[in-house]
């Protein structure tokens, strides 16, 4: 069991190398991505249709500009990268692009449009999913790739919820 293995690895290792070997998993290149024989079958396409509730909810409040284009951009770049993941790829290099412009914009439209309970929320959101994203890293470069894949949708959520919770904090 790949989790046995992995904790004991780790549990052999005093605090410092775990954490070194922690950080060296996560800054590692030597991962794949999953790529099942159906996109429907990959969580993290899945996942990333999630972008949709912050588009249309921006819609829905009218506030589509600003609030919406950045959502809408990372929406269309994460559907067509998860599609079919490669991992050395333009449409790869496009969507991390997209969703780091996206993010540093939409907190500082949180920062300049919301009142002041918006940017807190938004920040714990990317937050946890930033954690999502370093464990899933981790578990995929461990091998543990399914795995890591799930826990990688926590970043696809948990971003989402960070852009749908300041909405109501446009002023």
């Amino acid at each position: 069991h790949s989790s046995l293995r992995c904790s004991r690895i780790t549990a052999e290792l005093p605090p410092v190398g775990r954490l070194s070997s922690l950080l060296t998993d996560l800054g590692s290149s030597d991962w794949q991505p999953l790529r099942p024989r159906s996109c429907l079958a990959n969580p993290c396409f899945a996942s990333s249709l999630l972008t949709s509730f912050s588009v249309s909810e921006a819609c829905r409040r009218g506030v589509y500009v600003p609030f919406g284009i950045g959502p809408t951009a990372v929406l269309a770049s994460s559907v067509i990268y998860w599609s079919n993941p490669i991992k050395e790829s333009l449409r790869r290099t496009v969507d991390l692009f997209a969703v780091r412009v996206g993010m540093a914009v939409q907190v500082l439209l949180a920062w300049r449009y919301c009142s002041g309970r918006a940017l807190p929320l938004i920040l714990a959101g990317y937050t946890a999913g930033g954690a999502c994203y370093a464990c899933g890293r981790i578990l995929t470069v461990r091998g543990a790739v399914l795995a890591g894949h799930r826990v990688h949708c926590g970043v696809h959520v948990f971003a989402n919820l960070g852009n749908l919770l300041i909405l109501p904090y446009v002023v």
